[in-house]
């Protein structure tokens, strides 16, 4: 209704509920003090732009040159306008064959559908060229999972001597969308990846759920365009090397406005 308040919050009942606030204030997922204290200033908003917090961060701040792979570090950003801005300009830079991955979405339930499109990781449609910084939205074995970072090297016709060859993955699709699969996808990506391994790409199955028997799948190349990404979606990810932007207003406190960037690897187990 028109009249009623934006968020439950805000609401009669809520008030009338006399629920009680608890703020969690133990970190349990980590264990260095250093680390726990910069998480918590982020947290609140409030980082003094010369203390602790502030320096680590500009310690960290260094170059990541690309790898003999030619994988770049991934610039994470908050919005997705951003990201699908500098996706997309990075990838028109590039000058060879642009060659389109179309997906297919499966689905009886139009609700399903609609949940796969507004929540799958895999665009429905892609646009991919020789040289295109990508990631893998898939695990393939212990060294290549959701997350790993390669580049695009070519496109490989599967019934071709060139894909033999190469490594393949090899996702399991249900199979009364296999043989959809294969007419869809009669050529695949050959990716090098940051760990120096070359694979020819194969179409993988993405499904969700909305409701007792009712789900929606998606046929899709598991691949996205990754010189950016979003935070949100890098969450769960095993991402190797990031370039994060703490940009003016980041790091702050009362009298001082001072931007910072930096560039990390993650450091090692």
């Amino acid at each position: 209704m028109g009249s009623d308040p934006p968020f439950a919050f805000a609401s009669k009942a809520w008030t009338s509920a006399r629920m009680k606030a608890v703020e969690l204030t133990k970190v349990l997922r980590q264990r260095d003090p250093q680390l726990v204290a910069a998480l918590n200033e982020v947290r609140s908003g409030i980082v003094p732009a010369r203390g602790a917090t502030s320096r680590l961060f500009r310690g960290l701040s260094r170059h990541l040159p690309a790898l003999a792979s030619g994988v770049l570090p991934t610039c994470l950003y908050s919005t997705n306008r951003n990201v699908d801005s500098e996706n997309q300009m990075a990838l028109a830079r590039l000058p060879g064959e642009a060659v389109v991955m179309e997906g297919k979405d499966v689905s009886d339930d139009s609700g399903a559908l609609e949940t796969l499109r507004k929540n799958c990781p895999v665009p429905a449609s892609m646009v991919l060229k020789p040289g295109a910084q990508v990631v893998l939205l898939r695990n393939v074995d212990d060294t290549l999972v959701n997350g790993s970072r390669g580049v695009v090297t070519g496109f490989v016709d599967k019934k071709s001597t060139e894909y033999h060859r190469h490594q393949q993955t090899s996702f399991r699709i249900h199979s009364k969308l296999a043989e959809v699969a294969e007419k869809l996808f009669p050529r695949v990506p050959l990716v090098t990846f940051d760990n120096g391994r070359i694979l020819a790409v194969n179409a993988a199955e993405f499904s969700v759920t909305a409701g007792a028997g009712k789900f929606a799948e998606r046929l899709q190349v598991p691949l996205k365009l990754a010189w950016a990404l979003t935070v949100h979606k890098s969450q769960g990810m095993t991402i190797s090397r990031l370039e994060v932007n703490l940009g003016w207003g980041s790091l702050t406190d009362k009298t001082a406005n001072e931007g910072c960037s930096f560039k990390m690897n993650p450091r090692p187990p």
